[in-house]
């Protein structure tokens, strides 16, 4: 449910320009957050079966709140949201690669 609200509101966020100020940042910030809290909990579920897998995607929910801070000296530069999917690239290419290698091993073994 996290992940479709936060596919929506980014959908949101492309179709809706920054001239509409309130409109936009709404769907911004529903992004933003339900994005955020979407990579932390599934590191916290993970992290009961799979320690390593459920920290780092922890650790990257976190750098993803703590990258928020960014806004302060870059207000309107955009920083924040390169940094932000940053994190968003390198958890998902994470686990693409970790995804190839565990059905790489599993063809090996068939």
């Amino acid at each position: 449910m996290l992940l479709i609200s936060s596919s929506v509101s980014l959908f949101l966020i492309g179709t809706i320009s920054i001239y509409f100020e309130i409109y936009h940042k709404i769907p911004a910030f529903l992004f933003f957050f339900t994005y955020n809290l979407f990579v932390f909990l599934f590191g916290l579920f993970r992290s009961l079966k799979y320690l390593r897998k459920g920290i780092f995607s922890i650790f990257i929910g976190l750098s993803m709140l703590v990258s928020l801070l960014l806004l302060l000296p870059f207000p309107s530069y955009g920083v924040f949201e390169i940094v932000y999917f940053s994190f968003i690239l390198i958890w998902n290419i994470y686990f693409l690669f970790k995804r190839i290698k565990e059905e790489g091993l599993k063809s090996k073994n068939s």
